[in-house]
């Protein structure tokens, strides 16, 4: 028999973020992934929804290339476009709606963003991006009639050069910049902390950084 690998053994594979959540969708679709809105939500149901939203922004031109600002409370919603983005090859950017419009708006003006991902009350707080504008809740409709099944890993051209995710700093010495941050350093990070905080199946993690602060990427 084979001896079992260690969860930072099987991290080690990984190149791309979303390579780490679709692994244990595989190996344990039933199983636990997210408690949230006092709703349990397995691997399984959370792939399948960030699924149908990458196959829907694919279908919109977002991809490869691509930024998308997120601008969501922290909900379901927020947890499957971070995923939805990435599995289809753009990167993100998250926007904590607690923040000051004017933030919010210099942030989608300095980052040159294509999309923003968000709902429609909170778009018609910024009319003024120019970009395309994706509201999950009155598109929910749309987006739940794309297939579930991942997209072909031959249709994504990305790479761990790539970049994944561009998270602002506070601007308290100025004007806030974005940091961008590619998968191969996240990915790096994410294997480091499985190996050391020794992470198993069992263990639960409590989220409480806001989305729009880089230490809520662990």
């Amino acid at each position: 028999m084979l001896p079992r690998t260690s969860p930072a053994e099987e991290a080690g594979r990984f190149n791309l973020l979303h390579e780490f959540f679709e692994a244990q969708a595989d190996a344990r679709p039933q199983a636990i992934a997210l408690v949230i809105e006092g709703r349990r939500i397995t691997y399984s149901e959370l792939e399948e929804e960030a699924n149908r939203l990458a196959r829907y922004l694919r279908r919109r031109r977002v991809g490869p290339g691509s930024l998308v600002a997120m601008l969501l409370p922290r909900s379901l919603n927020a947890y499957t476009a971070i995923l939805g983005t990435i599995k289809a090859g753009a990167a993100y950017l998250p926007l904590d709606p607690e923040h000051p419009a004017d933030r919010i708006s210099y942030i989608l003006r300095d980052s040159h963003a294509e999309t923003l991902l968000t709902t429609a009350s909170l778009a018609s707080h910024h009319p003024g991006f120019h970009g395309s504008v994706i509201a999950v809740d009155a598109e929910a409709s749309s987006i739940r009639s794309e297939t579930h099944t991942r997209l072909p890993t031959g249709e994504i051209e990305l790479g761990p050069d790539d970049l994944c995710y561009v998270i602002y700093t506070s601007g308290s010495t100025g004007r806030p910049k974005g940091v961008q941050v590619g998968h191969w350093s996240v990915c790096n990070l994410v294997k480091a902390e499985a190996q050391v905080f020794q992470l198993a199946p069992e263990d639960r993690v409590c989220q409480i950084p806001s989305l729009s602060v880089d230490l809520s990427v662990e």
